[in-house]
């Protein structure tokens, strides 16, 4: 055994922690009678059978290596909460790890595993399984139906502590038996040949967050609205058109996200989520919102990036605890005249959209303190201002050189007193008005890609003072992000 020159130093209790890069283990390993975690990786190809004898392991992790199976007398350690395979050449398990009884989380991620033992339904204690086969995609095979399935015992569905279930693999379908996890909480589904959902699935009681990633699911279940719990439900399918009427009934819903769908329209009942605080649509086919989004009164957060859509019903004036409002893309050419209704609203973002002007309205949202009318025409990543949907949107070649249309902004901006940052790159605007440097909050303004030639003295003083950051070129702004400098703030 050789030791590995990148040892951990051990974790936050202080016990050691020993991670080996080796060839094989000797027998008398086993002897580590107070070992309590162990991570392995690197160029291994057996572990010993002594290995069950570690009755005070804990943790357990293997990465990489060419180990195909494991010993017999795994099933012996009986204290092992944690068991963590990753990348590894692992094909089978033993008929013993049923008796893994304080196994409590299991993660298999990339390994070659074509079946699951029959015992495997004896891990009462499990809590959080999560098995991703991205990196063996032809190999690995998930869940019961002896196809694209891991081979689970009946006894699967009586998993009575599971918590937590990500499955990310190319499965024929999910088993009704899902219905039967009582205790399941969290559920995450990645895979592009799932069609159906079964309907057992809306028999989760204790459920409160679902994520369905699945390129060809083409329905949800119609009863989905009896998960009474459910706080956050997540959808992603290029083949759903539409939602079922029962999502009305997710009194409890927080957030709420929809991608990547030819969804034409979000029903009426959508006014009927009292709980939601976060809406996200992204990339669907809709050209508007209902009028009863109006109806929201905890939604914080709206954020849409459709190419489809042509604008914003004024209802959304009615939503007292909205404070960010992301509109990207689509053929929208104006905020509701009654914008400035919402004066909980702490950030607009409307990129790539054809706004050429705001309404006078906006000089009463007393808490704004982002303004974001722009195209980007650089990387900007590291902008926390700038969320994974717009640069996505701004990657597609017929975006990169588009120049917004917004070419002025109204008189009405310098009653913004909480306004920070106001980023305009890429616009049509020619001339910022001198009010902006006698906002008694600004400290940054972006007119990368804009033909300003003249800078007003009220700004320029404050430049000069390092009281505000003016940001001109892409250079600029990468060093503003890069180095994290913060402007000086006025007494």
């Amino acid at each position: 055994m050789t030791e590995n020159p990148y040892k951990s130093p051990g974790d936050s209790s202080g016990n050691p922690e020993l991670t080996y890069k080796c060839i094989s283990f000797p027998e008398s390993f086993g002897n580590l009678y107070s070992l309590k975690e162990l991570c392995i990786s690197g160029n291994f190809t057996a572990l010993p059978e002594s290995f069950g004898s570690l009755s005070s392991l804990e943790y357990f992790s293997i990465s990489g290596g060419n180990i195909k199976t494991l010993p017999d007398s795994f099933g012996n350690l009986g204290a092992l909460k944690t068991f963590s395979i990753s990348s590894s050449e692992l094909e089978s398990l033993p008929d013993s790890f049923g008796n893994l009884g304080a196994l409590k989380t299991l993660s298999i991620n990339g390994s070659k595993l074509k079946s699951l033992p029959d015992s495997f339904g004896n891990l009462h204690s499990l809590e959080e399984l999560i098995i991703d086969d991205r990196h063996h995609p032809s190999d690995i095979k998930v869940l019961p139906d002896k196809k694209l399935s891991l081979e689970l015992s009946t006894k699967t569905g009586c998993f009575s502590k599971l918590k937590k279930l990500e499955i990310t693999a190319a499965l024929e379908s999910i088993p009704d038996w899902i219905g039967k996890l009582q205790s399941l909480k969290e559920f995450e589904i990645n895979s592009e040949t799932i069609i159906t959902i079964p309907e057992t699935i809306c028999r989760l009681p204790a459920i409160v967050a679902l994520s369905l990633d699945c390129d060809k699911l083409t329905t949800l279940p119609e009863n989905i609205g009896e998960l009474k719990s459910l706080k956050r439900l997540s959808i992603k399918a290029k083949n759903l058109e539409t939602l079922p009427n029962s999502v009305d009934n997710l009194k409890m819903l927080k957030v709420l996200e929809i991608e990547d769908s030819p969804v034409s329209s979000i029903p009426e009942s959508i006014g009927n989520l009292e709980s939601l605080t976060n809406l996200y649509l992204y990339h669907l086919n809709i050209t508007t919102l209902p009028d009863s989004i109006g109806n929201l009164s905890k939604l914080q957060e709206l954020s849409i990036c459709c190419s489809a859509l042509e604008s914003l019903p004024d209802t959304i004036t009615r939503l007292p605890s909205l404070k960010i409002l992301s509109v990207t893309g689509g053929r929208m050419n104006k905020l509701p005249e009654n914008i400035g209704n919402i004066t909980s609203l702490e950030r607009i973002q409307i990129p790539y959209t054809n706004i050429t002007s705001l309404p006078d309205s906006i000089g009463n949202l007393k808490n704004l303190e982002f303004l974001g009318i722009y195209n980007n025409i650089y990387d900007e990543w590291w902008d926390p201002y700038f969320p994974r949907h717009i640069y996505q949107y701004q990657c597609r070649k017929e975006n990169k050189e588009k120049i917004n249309p917004f070419s002025q902004l109204p008189d009405t901006i310098s009653k913004l007193l909480s306004l920070k940052y106001i980023k305009l790159s890429n616009t049509e605007i020619t001339n910022l008005p001198d009010f902006l440097g006698k906002l008694p909050a600004i400290e940054k303004i972006d007119i990368v890609g804009c033909d300003i030639k003249t800078i007003p003295q009220s700004i320029q003083n404050l430049v000069d003072s390092e009281a505000l950051t003016l940001i001109r070129t892409e250079n600029e702004q990468r060093a503003w992000f890069r180095y994290e400098r913060k402007p000086r703030r006025r007494g």
